[in-house]
């Protein structure tokens, strides 16, 4: 999730470092904030299958995870 930050946030940033425009970074935090939802998500279920509904509401870091996975997919809600 860093990386996909690195292409997005900084005016003088990575993009200047491998010199390529900000359209193009643009781009690849794009395709990086996509892949990071896919990964998340399917960690998501996988920790659902694993531990199971009860265990994952018992631990703190789990519900962590989870309020971030959602911020996650929130934050791809287009403004209006």
């Amino acid at each position: 999730m860093f990386l996909t930050l690195l292409f997005a946030f900084y005016k003088f940033g990575y993009h200047n470092i491998l010199q390529m425009s900000r359209e193009s970074a643009w781009r690849i935090h794009y395709t990086l904030g996509i892949c990071t939802l896919v990964i998340g998500f399917a960690h998501t279920v996988v920790v659902f299958q694993q531990l199971g509904v009860s265990v994952v509401f018992a631990s703190m870091t789990s519900v962590f995870g989870l309020v971030s996975l959602g911020l996650m997919f929130m934050g791809v809600i287009p403004a209006k």
